[in-house]
């Protein structure tokens, strides 16, 4: 079941988080980690809500759908750090411009685990901000 929602992932035209925001995404993940200020994490959903509020719907259930695993983790062995793990290089792809896919996704997807591991960390406090959007419910 993952493989094939990983792969509808990687097929879809824009990625989950557009390639415009990839830098905006390691920024956030530098500056979280530094500071572990959760509105860093917030302005970056919010810039993904100005450019797409569809990816910003999926995200929030994507979001909630691995923090619901990731609490069950005693019996299914999925903790947040193994859902990021699984899944943050196909959330959070590197943009495929002029640099080999393949090594673009290998120097990238530690990162892009790493934003998707501090997205779940933090979903309980996120989830008001991600509820509070019209477009969610």
């Amino acid at each position: 079941m993952a493989d094939t929602f990983k792969q509808w992932l990687r097929d879809l035209s824009t990625p989950l988080f557009p390639n415009e925001l990839f830098e905006d995404c390691l920024s956030t993940l530098t500056q979280f980690q530094e500071t572990e200020d959760i509105n860093h994490l917030e302005i970056l959903l919010n810039k993904l809500l100005a450019i797409s509020p569809e990816h910003f719907i999926a995200l929030f259930r994507i979001l909630q759908l691995l923090k619901m695993l990731s609490d069950n983790s005693t019996s299914n062995q999925m903790t947040a750090e193994n859902l990021s793990i699984i899944f943050g290089p196909t959330l959070i792809p590197p943009p495929l411009t002029g640099e080999d896919p393949a090594m673009a996704l290998l120097t990238s997807k530690d990162k892009s685990s790493r934003l998707l591991h501090c997205l779940l960390d933090k979903y309980d406090e996120l989830r008001g901000m991600m509820e509070l959007t019209p477009l969610s419910n």
